[in-house]
């Protein structure tokens, strides 16, 4: 993978991440919480993993492993707070299953197309989590 390829999608995906910070519930004793307020922080805690990643030094396996954990929490996400926003969880399942093609379509070698993609399902994914998260801050 060209080094300018690989900074560039690792600069795409820190701003992505940064973009549209996913913060932890708060506020409410855990007790009046709803169960998809634990589910968006282990989401936040997963975004924000990805903001750490490094392309160059961890590779493009530690990308898909990543995304293979915010695709996990997401869909419990999705799962417990869908009835609630219904908007907001229909543009996250739809950002997810894109993404899950991207990944799945990418070669170990990714070429630079592949990881304008790439950068893209994640840049949509970070900001349907976000859109979740903004949504579901009066209730956390």
């Amino acid at each position: 993978m060209p080094r300018s390829t690989t900074k560039g999608l690792a600069a795409a995906l820190a701003i992505a991440a940064t973009a549209v910070p996913l913060t932890a519930c708060g506020g409410s004793s855990s007790s009046d919480k709803p169960a998809y307020c634990d589910k968006r922080d282990a989401l936040s805690g997963d975004v924000q993993k990805l903001k750490d990643l490094s392309l160059k030094s961890d590779g493009l396996q530690a990308l898909r492993t990543q995304l293979d954990q915010i695709r996990s929490d997401a869909r419990a996400v999705v799962t417990s707070a869908k009835s609630d926003f219904p908007s907001e969880i229909a543009d996250m399942q739809r950002s997810l299953d894109n993404l899950k093609t991207t990944v799945k379509n990418t070669s170990s070698s990714p070429s630079a197309q592949d990881l304008v993609f790439l950068g893209t399902g994640v840049s949509s994914l970070v900001g349907s989590a976000s859109a979740f998260v903004d949504a579901a801050g009066g209730k956390c």
